[in-house]
């Protein structure tokens, strides 16, 4: 039992640490786009959303389990802030709608972390 509380205290600190990170690598994409009113609450849940159904699948076991997945958050702590900066930087210049730009971020990014769950091969530890 002692164990299982000690691996859900990881999971949460591991959880936290990305989030931080994340946010961020996304300050700059923040700044800019609040300054012209085009920063959504649709952004703040990409920076969150993608983690928290990681370590969801995670927990229902869906994907294969092992140590040396601990890539697949690294890459979503890689591409939250890139896909932000893409629609902040470019996206939006292109698209009139940063409301819709925004989410489709956010279905992005949300996707790419289930995808990483079911479609990462094993890799040994």
């Amino acid at each position: 039992m002692e164990t299982v509380a000690r691996n859900i205290g990881g999971m949460i600190l591991f959880l936290v640490v990305f989030l931080a990170a994340t946010a961020l690598l996304s300050a700059p994409s923040w700044y800019f786009a609040e300054k012209r009113d085009a920063w959504f609450m649709w952004d703040y849940a990409t920076v969150v959303a993608p983690f928290a159904i990681w370590v969801l699948l995670t927990f229902l076991g869906i994907g294969y389990q092992s140590l040396s997945h601990i890539l697949e958050p690294i890459a979503l702590a890689i591409l939250v802030p890139v896909l932000l900066g893409l629609r902040v930087f470019i996206v939006d210049s292109w698209a009139g709608t940063p409301s819709t730009n925004a989410m489709s971020v956010f279905v992005i990014s949300c996707s790419v972390a289930v995808a990483l769950r079911f479609f990462t091969p094993h890799m040994p530890e």
